[in-house]
């Protein structure tokens, strides 16, 4: 006959050995384990596009009738008597002077003096083939050459003075 409550205390007995075994590993591990605090700084480059200083401005046939400046990603330009038939030229270089890779996101015209541009004044800003420059990836330490062109179609009136800037704005973008 077997004992009663002999089989289940053996059961219990190995049970609440290992249990104890293994607390006592895990305070012995412990003992023997260091923390090691790691901390630091991660850059993955800078950013920092903007306008060269360098901005040639003409006309074609050749005349002064037209100034540019420049702010950061701002070009400024007025046309100083307009007339019909004068093609206005304004050359810039847009520089990543950081080390990411930017895409021209946009480069914006914005009327200052009037607040809107007389009838029959077309700019386009393009770079230095004639594309589109929005959507053109500069990388780092490079320059994208463009062109503010503005032209005078026959229903513009003469003499009447203009400024408009262009805004340029850029992305981060690696592909």
């Amino acid at each position: 006959m077997v004992k009663k409550g002999s089989s289940f205390a053996k059961i219990g007995a190995i049970i609440l050995s290992v249990v104890m075994g293994l607390g006592l590993m895990g305070v012995g591990v412990s003992y023997w384990s260091e923390s090691l605090i790691i901390s630091g700084t991660v850059e993955t480059g800078t950013w920092g596009v903007q306008l060269s200083e360098e901005i040639d401005c003409y006309t074609d046939p050749l005349s002064d009738n037209i100034s540019c400046s420049v702010t950061g990603n701002v070009l400024g330009v007025a046309i100083i008597s307009p007339y019909v038939g004068v093609h206005y030229y304004c050359e810039f270089d847009l520089d990543n002077a950081g080390t990411i890779p930017v895409k021209v996101q946009s480069a914006d015209v914005d009327p200052v003096d009037p607040m809107t541009l007389p009838a029959g004044v077309e700019v386009e800003v393009t770079d230095m083939t004639g594309g589109d420059l929005v959507g053109i990836q500069i990388d780092g330490g490079q320059t994208l050459a463009g062109t503010v062109y503005v032209y005078l179609s026959n229903d513009t009136s003469q003499g009447t003075d203009f400024d408009f800037t262009v805004t340029f704005t850029s992305i981060i973008w690696n592909q």
